[in-house]
C-alpha cells in the first residue's frame, strides 16, 4: 500500500491533520485534567470519526462549531467527507498489520432520516446501516455485539441502557494490532519496579531490544518512534524526566512533538514494560469544553440535515473504550465510541541513547503517512500482563523427553 515506509523527517503534515492532532492533545488534556493519576487511553481517530458522522446531520451554529474543531477552514464539508473515505480506505488496507475501522449507524423505526445524510455516511464512512427499536433492551445487546466483533473481542460492550427517546446511536470501532519491525527478544524481559505517581512502586516485566531507531531529546523528556513490521504506523513512547511533573508535561506537549523533523536515527537500547490497560469514559463534558456545547443542549442543537423532525434532538451521550496491549511481539489496540519547554538540542548522532520508561508515559500510535494520531494516551500504571498472556511461555525451553 505504501511505497515508502521508512517516512523519517520527509513527511509533512496538512493543516487537517495538524488540527485532528491539535483535537487530540486537547482531549488529553482535558482528561489529565479529571485524574491525572489515571490510566488515559483513547483513539483521537475514533473520535473525529463519529463527530464526522453528527456534522453531516449538523445545520447552522451546530454544524459552524463542529466544522472548527474538525478540519482546516479552506476545505468544504464534501472535500473533507472524501478525505475520510481515503483515509479509512488506506487504514483498511494497509498489509503489514491488522487494522481496521468500523462505523455503524443504529435508526429509530418510524423516523424519518434524510437521504442526503445516509447516503454520506454510507459512501464515505463505509457505515453500516441498522433499524432499531430503543424501547426493546434488545438494543442494546445487539449494538454491544456489533462492538465486540468489530473490535474482535477487546471491548465486549460500550452501552448499558438507551432512553426510550433515543432517535440514533451511531458506533465507531478501531482496531489495530501490529509486530514490531524490532521485537523484543522474551529472554531479555526482566522484573523491576515502575515508579507511580504517588511515589509507590510496583513490580512489572521490564521489555528490552536494542538497535537503530528515531530518537530525540528536549528540555527534560526524551522520545522514542518503535516502528511496526511492514507498516506506516509508528508508536511513540515520550518520557518525561523523572524531574519533570507529569501533568505539566501533558499540558506542555504540543503538534510539534509529532513532527519527525525533530528526530535522529540513532542506536539505542529501549526498555518499556510489558503491560495492558483499559479505559472508559463518558466524554459530553470534554467535549463541551472544546467548544461543542450545542451538541449536547435539547432546543439549541441543530441536526436539520439529520432528519425532517430535528427539534429537540442532541447529542444525549458520548462514550468510549480502549484497551491496549503491549509486548515483546508487538501491540494490539482497540477503541469504541458511541454517541446518543524549549526542545532542546540533539546529542550526536553517534552517541547510544539509553530510553527506559520505568515511570509514566505518553504513548501514540501513529500513521506516518496521513499524520493521523490513531491512539493516544497516558499510561501512570500499567497493567500486569502475563508471561503466558504475552507468549512468552512459548520461547522458554521444554524438558527433553
Amino acid at each position: 500500500m505504501y511505497n515508502n515506509i521508512d517516512l523519517g523527517p520527509v513527511a509533512q503534515t496538512l493543516p487537517t491533520a495538524l488540527l485532528e492532532t491539535k483535537f487530540a492533545l486537547r482531549v488529553l488534556r482535558r482528561l489529565s485534567s479529571v485524574d491525572s493519576s489515571q490510566n488515559i487511553f483513547f483513539s483521537p481517530l475514533g473520535l473525529l470519526m463519529t463527530l464526522s458522522i453528527l456534522y453531516n446531520g449538523a445545520h447552522g451554529h451546530t454544524r459552524d462549531s463542529l466544522s472548527k474543531v474538525l478540519h482546516d477552514s479552506t476545505i468544504t464539508i464534501d472535500k473533507y467527507n472524501e478525505r475520510n473515505r481515503e483515509n479509512i480506505v488506506n487504514l483498511n488496507g494497509q498489509t503489514g498489520c491488522e487494522f481496521s475501522i468500523a462505523t455503524a449507524l443504529w435508526l429509530m423505526y418510524g423516523v424519518n432520516f434524510r437521504d442526503e445524510f445516509v447516503n454520506v455516511c454510507v459512501e464515505k464512512y463505509m457505515a453500516s446501516l441498522f433499524q432499531a427499536d430503543f424501547r426493546n433492551p434488545q438494543s442494546v445487546r445487539c449494538i454491544n455485539e456489533w462492538v465486540a466483533n468489530a473490535t474482535k473481542g477487546r471491548i465486549n460492550s460500550i452501552l448499558q441502557s438507551l432512553s426510550e427517546d433515543t432517535r440514533m446511536v451511531v458506533t465507531n470501532a478501531v482496531y489495530f494490532k501490529g509486530k514490531w519491525k524490532k521485537q523484543f527478544p522474551f529472554k531479555l524481559t526482566k522484573n523491576e519496579h515502575f515508579h507511580l505517581p504517588d511515589g509507590r512502586t510496583k513490580e512489572i516485566a521490564m521489555m528490552q531490544t536494542e538497535g537503530e531507531f528515531w530518537h530525540r531529546t528536549g528540555d527534560g523528556f526524551q522520545a522514542v518512534r518503535l516502528d511496526y513490521l511492514n507498516s506506516s504506523t509508528s508508536m511513540f513512547v515520550y518520557l518525561p524526566d523523572s524531574s519533570v511533573d507529569l501533568f505539566s508535561f501533558v499540558n506542555w506537549l504540543d503538534a510539534e512533538a509529532f513532527k519527525m523533523v525533530n528526530f535522529t536515527k540513532r542506536e539505542g537500547v529501549v526498555r518499556i514494560p510489558r503491560f495492558e490497560v483499559d479505559f472508559e469514559a463518558r466524554l459530553n463534558t470534554v467535549l463541551q469544553k472544546l467548544e461543542l456545547e450545542d451538541l449536547f443542549k435539547p432546543g439549541r442543537a441543530n441536526f436539520a440535515r439529520l432528519c425532517t423532525r430535528p427539534d429537540y434532538i442532541y447529542v444525549s451521550e458520548f462514550r468510549h473504550k480502549a484497551n491496549l496491549r503491549v509486548d515483546e511481539e508487538g501491540t494490539v489496540a482497540a477503541a469504541a465510541t458511541a454517541a446518543a519547554a524549549s526542545w532542546g538540542k540533539a546529542p550526536s548522532a553517534k552517541e547510544k541513547f539509553r530510553f527506559t520508561a520505568d515511570r509514566p508515559f505518553i504513548v501514540a500510535i501513529k500513521d506516518n503517512t496521513m499524520e493521523q494520531i490513531l491512539f493516544l494516551g497516558v499510561i501512570t500504571n500499567p497493567g500486569i500482563l502475563s508471561a503466558l498472556e504475552s507468549g512468552a511461555e512459548a520461547e522458554q525451553e521444554q524438558p527433553l523427553a
